[in-house]
């Protein structure tokens, strides 16, 4: 898997940013089970009107136990925590401490109590305490090597919810639907006429695209070509969304957020026959 690097960041950085793309690729390495086949107070409202009633929305092999949050549902949440803690850490490798803190403390405090109960349900572990330990690390602005650490272990936390769950890849399409459309929805707050009119969201967004093009690149390595093609064409269509994004702190943006929009519909095109 490639490994992938915030665009458009200041030089200077490119060093520590490096580590970020590494970061992300061993967050989802082995993510999707192969064999089986919004963010502030709003996100959790966004991300469960994205994934109702969608085709994706079966607890897998899981039970009714876990009626309450379906698969598309915990699939997104987790991508959802993990655009939050990618963008946090891209900022705090830009030394951009300050903008990271409330990245790092939003998937604890916004979103994570939605999905416990879940963890148990589908056998896999939670990581409230890793969640905790680095957005304690990040607000104590303590050297960079201490939090990409407290990152790493969240993350592989994540992934290994993510592959513990054993759900199907087409869950994992949706879930990647679900979450470009959030994205889309921060966009719009966050770019009005061209110019930032909301910081915080534009980086949610730009977050979450990063998630859900790792997502993609994860299930474009599966060995059955039906869900590698589809995947494929889901980071073809995300790639196509660049122009929506000018960096991490930029003060206008040329892109209009509908790409993201026209991004989403092309990968459930795309994703239409996956089982």
């Amino acid at each position: 898997m490639a490994n992938l690097t915030p665009r458009q960041i200041r030089p200077r950085r490119w060093t520590s940013l490096a580590i970020v793309g590494a970061a992300a690729s061993l967050a989802f390495a082995g993510s999707v089970s192969a064999d089986q086949s919004p963010v502030n107070h709003k996100d959790a409202t966004l991300w469960l009107a994205q994934v109702e009633g969608g085709e994706g929305g079966e607890g897998g092999e899981a039970g009714p136990e876990i009626e309450a949050m379906k698969g598309t549902e915990f699939l997104t949440a987790i991508a959802l925590m993990e655009g939050h803690l990618r963008v946090g850490f891209a900022l705090y490798a830009e030394g951009r401490a300050d903008l990271a803190v409330t990245h790092m403390k939003h998937p604890k405090d916004e979103i994570y109590t939605d999905v416990e109960p879940a963890f148990a349900a589908y056998g896999v572990s939670g990581f409230a305490d890793e969640l905790a330990a680095l957005a304690d690390t990040v607000k104590a602005q303590k050297p960079f090597p201490e939090v990409e650490a407290a990152y790493l272990a969240v993350m592989q936390k994540t992934s290994a919810a993510r592959a513990g769950a054993g759900l199907s890849d087409r869950l994992a399409f949706d879930a990647i639907i679900a979450v470009v459309r959030v994205a889309a929805e921060e966009h719009a707050i966050g770019v009005v006429d061209g110019k930032i009119a909301n910081l915080h969201e534009y980086q949610d967004a730009w977050g979450f695209v990063e998630t859900a093009k790792l997502m993609a690149q994860s299930l474009a390595a599966s060995a059955d070509a039906k869900i590698s093609e589809a995947a494929k064409k889901a980071l073809a269509a995300l790639d196509g969304t660049s122009e929506a994004f000018a960096g991490l702190v930029p003060e206008a943006v040329a892109g209009q957020g509908d790409v993201l929009l026209a991004a989403a519909s092309a990968i459930e095109l795309a994703a239409y026959g996956v089982k």
